[in-house]
């Protein structure tokens, strides 16, 4: 109930504070405290008396004497602030704050607490305009602000003026920049009284490009920028009556930042000095002589951050209850149930029925569809070897028929009102001439085509239509129902048409495309029999449309019109029609539902009459609370593949993971597919009966735990075994995240845990919460619908990419507490970005952000924080990719390779290798991505988590580069081994199950025959594998305990 009175809380806290804007919803409920004397892309600004500095540290601002000494933190709370800018009084700070959400432009008093934020989103640095109450914020970019006044007034009369580097003392003349056609920078001078312009100079070439914080002096002799060349910083002065330019300060960055993300600094009151911060110290230079005098400061640094957001799992090895269902609909009559799961198709008798498989075949069964007389159910297969086929069978599994003559990729048969014809779409993708799956993101497009099934004669129908929607037949049986192609990235366009037999095709539904989500974006779109509805699926629920009255093309969705649109279900696939449109069904994990489509018009009806009652804006989409007429649990469940009895491995070194802990000459007691006992040979009594290896000369460690590895397997129609999981297998990857997938990558966790398909122990996100996709997560609400849809689903976490404010970030990271899951971030890139990651105390970042500058202060906050951060360095950003390091010698396959890597896979990595070549030539500049370890290593040895991703660009070989890169940064082995086992296993949640080699966890582990300790690349040196107790060999993948058993290999 708490938790309930606090999420309600915190909607109301949305819309508090000041001028109406909107609060950041996290509060701060601890804080993070340490001392400090340097500080990391500081931006600084000298009072106009030139007593005072005032900087930006880690989110907050802090004072400090022009002398030196003890600073004063002035900023206190869960909000960024940053580039603060003394107003020509010296009354007020401006800077740029997300206290509301977003980044705006925010005034404070010195003496006091009066903050003022002002309503524009203007990225930028602060900007005077005027003696002391104009304010705006000038960038790098030809754009234009408007000016604020501090009473809350604003004016939008300088259009030609936007973006001021600067003022004359007395403010007669405004500094203005910009960038020509002819790609040079102009500097103008802008007289306020006369509006005459003259040029003061003209910036061409190399510092036309990439000059940034563009500053001009009061005095109007200087002229400075900064500039980033590599690694390298230079802040540059001009003198503007000569023209001569010479560099002022050079300094190293660990890894570039994004050029607006650069600090901001400035030239003092009298304009005979600079004001800058770099090298984590804070500098004043004289401009003449160009003498450097370090301002020492000493910060007592408080971070106050949110609550942890920590949840932690158990990995359980019993029977499991299947969730992944799909293309569940009930027979004409409504007493049996199909469904395909774990790649079969089961049928089951309503309501409470036992599933049982309904037929047996060899190769995988999906997306079954009943005949109008309830005798006869078709589906489609796929067969790694002999590729995907239609078929039909009666409803009791008997009179097996295929009906398809030609092998291909097909999609959603349905039945044709007579029963003589079947509608099903096809795929053409093809490589060397053998049809091949779809992608993560949907199987793509393909044929719309008939077949007969008297002769197997193929109609094509129509072409280049998206292979995920079902096609239908009119109510009388002459026309197809279909979802047609679409060509172009935004407008209007049909998504659902007619086409009789006669050819004509009739537009029936449209809706504007933006581009949302390419194939996720509406699909499963059908039309009621009766021609009442139409219902949809968008990102993971359903909607009912009532189809347009006037016989114009119903609108499904459009941001710019308010059509009635319906979500009833939070959380829906495959909606299905009984009863010719009376009843509308589908389904969601291991649930059936069925609800009459009236009720929920009836229920809409009502609340938009309450919504209006109650004052609140019309929605486009109306949300409506119903309870389903029926919902019928689906109990399918399927052991797991865990290895029985007990196995003994003796004489090993053991690196066990658990701090420092290698145990020379050691045995490993494994019973029922966990570890009962790790020690001396002498410490481990080993029960009669126990299979016993020797491991002399071997070293065993924990199994790798990929915790960023895009596997990107096919949605909707599955491989039978998907090669790179079985390659990772091989590698010694025994537990695996996808950080970006598909609701589809639920279905494939399934078949790994039952050991229908051999690789890791596979966690997911479903799709990552993307802006794109998810365009409607403004509220705690919708954020909840996207976490609690995932919870039911099974996952243990939530991917949060790139959402585009803070305030969505917090949204998503609530709704993951109040949920029980993990929130994972793809990182923002910019150090602002990421400090307000570990601010709100997210659980997980992915890549290391472009760092700039990187001392104490960052090292410490990261390390204090409990953030689990992934850097990814095989793609990292600023810097080379660390698989470019790696990658030429692995190109040439060995045997090993061979035996596991399909053969294009080999050759598109050979030609990789010579385009990432042509690349690394052209981009010289990037620095080594072992600047980016050295930084993960720092983090790491205050005591920070740092875990292993390999972003799956180079299955299974990946997780071993990554390894190699976190240790050639300043890891031991043992340190970077960790990051790959106990502290990927806590980025999981699940260090109490996973990571290390102890007694109660589960027994994953890898044999190597040279030791890691003594050279880390032996880390790849592997004889065997270990997942679930169950022993692999690392060259074959045969079973080798408790069953031997040849492993049978299809790259597919």
């Amino acid at each position: 109930m708490m938790k309930l009175i606090n999420f309600i809380a915190l909607l109301c806290l949305l819309f508090a504070g000041n001028a109406g804007l909107a609060q950041l919803p996290i509060q701060a409920e601890r804080a993070v405290s340490f001392t400090t004397k340097e500080g990391s892309n500081m931006s600084v600004d000298l009072s106009p008396d030139g007593k005072t500095v005032v900087f930006c540290l880690l989110g907050d601002l802090y004072t400090v004497s022009s002398k030196g000494g003890i600073a004063t933190q002035i900023t206190r709370g869960i909000a960024i602030n940053d580039l603060p800018v003394w107003s020509p009084d010296g009354k007020r700070i401006a800077y740029i704050s997300d206290r509301s959400g977003d980044d705006r432009l925010t005034v404070r008093n010195v003496s006091g607490n009066a903050i003022q934020t002002f309503e524009g989103k203007l990225p930028g640095v602060p900007v005077w305009f005027g003696p002391n109450d104009w304010v705006t914020t000038s960038n790098d970019f030809d754009r234009h602000y408007p000016l604020y006044h501090l009473t809350g007034g604003e004016v939008d009369d300088s259009k030609n003026i936007s973006n001021v580097v600067g003022f004359s003392s007395d403010y007669k003349f405004i500094y203005y920049m910009h960038r020509e056609a002819s790609n040079s920078l102009v500097i103008y001078q802008h007289a306020k009284s006369r509006g005459e312009e003259k040029i003061l100079i003209e910036l061409q070439g190399i510092a036309a490009k990439a000059a940034k914080r563009i500053k001009v002096s009061q005095d109007c002799n200087w002229l400075s920028y900064l500039m980033t060349e590599g690694v390298w910083c230079s802040l540059r002065l001009v003198d503007l009556s000569s023209k001569k330019e010479r560099v002022l300060a050079r300094w190293e960055q660990h890894v570039p930042g994004i050029g607006n993300s650069l600090p901001n600094y400035n030239f003092s009151g009298d304009s005979k000095k600079i004001l800058i911060g770099y090298g984590g110290k804070i500098h004043m230079i004289e401009i003449r002589t160009g003498k450097d005098e370090i301002i020492p400061f000493t910060a007592n640094v408080k971070v106050d951050m949110g609550k942890p957001n920590t949840a932690t799992f158990k990995v359980s090895q019993d029977s499991l209850q299947v969730k992944y269902m799909r293309s569940a609909c009930a027979s004409p009559e409504g007493r049996q149930l199909v469904f395909s799961a774990l790649n079969r198709i089961y049928i089951m008798d309503l309501p409470g029925g036992k599933p049982r498989i309904l037929v047996k075949q060899p190769f995988s069964q999906f997306q079954p569809a009943w005949s109008a007389d309830g005798q006869w159910i078709t589906f489609v297969s796929w067969s790694d070897a002999e590729f995907g086929q239609v078929w039909k069978v009666d409803k009791n599994g008997d009179s097996l028929t295929q009906i398809s003559h030609k092998a291909g990729v097909y999609h959603y048969p349905n039945w044709s009102p007579d029963g003589k014809s079947i509608a099903v779409t096809k795929g053409r993708k093809v490589w060397q001439g053998k049809p091949m799956l779809g992608d993560r993101d949907g199987p793509g497009i393909g044929q719309l085509i008939t077949l007969e099934l008297q002769n197997g004669n193929q109609k094509v129908i129509a072409d280049s239509v998206p292979l995920s929607n079902r096609t239908t037949f009119s109510a009388n049986g002459e026309g197809l129902i279909y979802a047609p192609s679409r060509v172009g990235k935004s407008g209007v366009f049909p998504f659902l048409v007619s086409k009789d037999q006669e050819g004509k095709v009739n537009v029936l539904a449209t809706a504007r495309y933006e581009g949302i989500g390419s194939e996720l974006f509406l699909r499963q779109i059908i039309q009621s029999p009766d021609g009442r509805y139409f219902v949809y699926l968008n990102e993971e629920n359903l909607h009912l449309v009532p189809v347009d009255p006037s016989g114009a093309p119903t609108i499904l969705y459009d941001t710019e019109k308010k059509n009635p649109v319906i979500r009833f279900a939070k959380g829906g696939f495959d909606p299905h029609w009984e009863k010719g449109g009376e009843v509308l069904s589908w389904s969601f994990a291991n649930q059936y539902f069925r609800i009459d489509p009236d009720m929920i018009v009836a229920a809409a009806i009502a609340a938009a009459g309450q919504r209006k009652k109650m004052g609140l804006a019309e929605s486009g989409i109306l949300d409506v609370e119903i309870v389903p007429d029926e919902s019928i649990d689906i109990n399918l469940k399927v052991a797991q593949q865990v290895a029985n009895g007990m196995l003994a491995l003796k004489n090993a070194r053991i690196i066990t993971a658990r701090e420092n802990e290698v145990i020379e000459n050691g045995t490993i007691l494994i019973r029922d597919g966990r570890f009962v006992a790790a020690g001396k040979n002498a410490e481990v009594n080993i029960p009669p009966g126990t299979k016993v290896m020797d491991m002399l000369g071997k070293t065993i460690m924990p199994g790798l735990i990929d915790l960023h590895d895009h596997l990107r397997p096919p949605a909707e129609v599955f491989p039978q075994q998907p090669w790179s999981f079985f390659a990772g297998l091989a590698y010694g990857v025994t537990t695996a995240r996808e950080p970006s997938g598909s609701h589809d990558s639920f279905g494939y966790e399934e078949l790994l845990k039952t050991g229908q398909m051999t690789g890791p122990r596979f966690f997911n996100v479903g799709y990552a919460v993307r802006e794109d996709r998810y365009p409607n997560m403004n509220d705690l609400n919708e954020a909840y619908i996207i976490a609690q849809n995932r919870k039911r689903m099974g996952a243990i976490a939530v991917k949060q990419y790139a959402q585009p404010t803070r305030l969505k970030r917090q949204l998503l990271l609530l709704a993951c507490e109040q949920a029980g899951l993990n929130m994972t971030n793809e990182v923002e890139k910019d150090m602002r970005g990421f400090i307000g990651h570990i601010k709100d105390s997210t659980f997980g970042i992915e890549h290391n952000p472009l760092w700039g500058e990187v001392y104490n202060d960052v090292i410490q906050l990261i390390a204090k924080s409990g953030v689990y951060l992934t850097p990814t360095l095989q793609v990292a950003y600023g810097t080379e990719l660390g698989r470019n390091h790696f990658l030429e010698k692995y190109a040439q396959p060995d045997a090993k390779m061979k035996r596991f890597y399909p053969e294009e896979e080999i050759k598109r990595r050979q030609e990789e290798l010579k385009k990432l070549k042509i690349y690394a030539e052209a981009h010289q500049e990037l620095p080594s991505f072992v600047n980016q370890s050295k930084v993960d290593a720092a983090i790491r040895h205050a005591g920070g988590r740092v875990t292993m991703g390999s972003h799956g660009n180079d299955p299974a070989l990946g997780a071993h580069f990554e390894i190699w890169a976190l240790q050639m940064g300043g890891l031991t082995n043992l340190e970077a081994i960790q990051a790959a086992t106990i502290m990927a296993a806590g980025g999981l949640g699940m260090q109490e199950d996973l990571g290390s080699i102890e007694p109660g966890k589960i027994a994953d582990l890898i044999i190597l025959n040279k030791n890691p300790l003594d050279n880390i690349r032996n880390t790849m040196e592997i004889q065997s594998v270990m997942k679930d107790g169950v022993l692999y060999d690392g060259n074959t993948l045969d079973e080798i305990w408790p069953k031997a058993k040849k492993f049978q290999t299809i790259k597919n």
